[in-house]
């Protein structure tokens, strides 16, 4: 525990820090938290559903078809596998 609480002291602190707050403003509180959503040209993740904490499989299965059929709707051309 010594070694533990030594390494949260140091160096590794701001980072830590840093990926709490990378977390807050994406919108995830929660663990587990996962994001459904569309890659965009510039590479970032247009997020379309945000699925907290544990859920089931029925859950994710509507999030992702949802998010599916939301992207072929914004983009005809491009069709749901």
């Amino acid at each position: 525990m010594a070694g533990f609480n030594s390494c949260l002291a140091g160096e590794v602190k701001p980072l830590i820090r840093q990926d709490l707050a990378d977390a807050a403003k994406a919108g995830a509180n929660a663990t587990p938290t996962f994001f459904v959503g569309t890659r965009q040209p510039d590479g970032t993740l247009k997020a379309l559903r945000i699925i907290r904490g544990a859920q089931s499989y029925a859950a994710f299965q509507t999030a992702l078809d949802n998010a599916l059929n939301e992207a072929a709707a914004a983009s005809p051309t491009r069709q749901p596998k």
